[in-house]
């Protein structure tokens, strides 16, 4: 009877022990090779080549943030965590089950208890045998939830979310602090230096060039002169291997604005690869036009002037797994 007890008693802290550490596995989604920190700036990890890194958050913390940092640079972007709500019902369920059945085993003890003082060992022991079985399955099954519903995540009901993204087009440079040479582009350094500079084309030459200062406004209509449907042919790749590859594909550019256009691609199935219209900004180059997408700068396309498309996204999101698009095609 004591080597049986003795194994229950083995058996139930094991189970108790390996139950009761709990954590969440989440995927954070950036360019590859990105250092992916906790907020006290240790290292998680490098997203691999696909952008992906995979790793686990313990229930009992909390974390409102990571830090992504492109590596050989002063670039250190906070990002916030995505959470949803938790639904401890199972949890509470368990524990409940499991109280139930240890109280269950504890009446047991009892009864085996009262009928051993009787010396009454084959009504012992049986009682005695159930009785500890029950205790000890019932702190096996309630004693973790109860653990669990105590850490940060399920006391507070919340979940890190599956998938995590960094802030891709975020970044901050370190000011220059040395007092010798101070930041030149001041506010109060560039007014002092304009008026400065006034005041010499006035009292030197009425025909000096005054100071001019550039505006953002554009008055060159980028977008109508690449608006279109371009053809051409393109493939879908994962670590460098063809996945997909299409023929006829178009890629649509609808005029938005002067440096802005929507765009659609299309199989030639005619279905849309993508669910929404992405929309793109617009820059001249020396040898005709480059567009990036709003949001995710690495995502370009080229557009040269003899009509040319060249099309890259290298990060396409596709049931949570990134891949590579890349499309060549003419207007039509």
């Amino acid at each position: 009877m004591k080597q049986i007890i003795n194994l229950l008693v083995l058996f139930g802290a094991c189970v108790v022990l390996t139950s009761c550490w709990t954590s969440t596995k989440i995927s954070v989604l950036s360019e590859p090779g990105t250092e992916i920190l906790r907020s006290d700036n240790t290292l998680i990890g490098v997203t691999d080549n696909t952008g992906k890194l995979t790793f686990k958050m313990d229930d009992d913390t909390y974390s409102a943030f990571l830090i992504s940092h492109k590596p050989n640079t002063d670039a250190y972007v906070p990002f916030a965590l995505d959470y949803k709500t938790r639904d401890i019902t199972g949890t509470c369920l368990q524990e409940f089950t499991g109280g139930t059945i240890a109280l269950a085993g504890i009446t047991s003890l009892l009864v085996g208890s009262i009928a051993l003082a009787a010396n009454d060992d084959e009504v012992a022991t049986p009682f005695m045998l159930a009785g500890f079985a029950g205790s000890l399955a019932g702190v096996t099954i309630g004693w973790p939830a109860t653990f669990r519903k105590s850490q940060v995540s399920y006391d507070h009901k919340f979940k890190y979310q599956k998938f995590q993204n960094t802030n891709l087009d975020l970044s901050f440079k370190k000011p220059n602090l040395n007092k010798e040479n101070p930041i030149t582009d001041s506010p109060i350094r560039v007014e002092q230096q304009l008026s400065t500079e006034v005041g010499k084309v006035d009292n030197t030459s009425k025909s000096s060039k005054r100071l001019s200062q550039k505006s953002s406004k554009t008055f060159k209509d980028y977008a109508s002169q690449i608006q279109g449907t371009y053809l051409g042919s393109g493939k879908l790749t994962q670590n460098k291997k063809t996945i997909e590859t299409y023929e006829n594909i178009s890629v649509k550019l609808r005029y938005i604005s002067t440096t802005k256009v929507g765009v659609i691609v299309t199989e030639s199935n005619g279905n849309r690869f993508f669910d929404e219209e992405s929309v793109y900004t617009i820059t001249k180059t020396s040898n005709g036009y480059k567009l990036m997408l709003d949001g995710i700068n690495a995502a370009t396309i080229v557009i040269y002037g003899n009509k040319k498309l060249v099309y890259l996204h290298p990060r396409v999101n596709i049931d949570n797994d990134i891949y590579e698009l890349s499309i060549t095609g003419f207007l039509k």
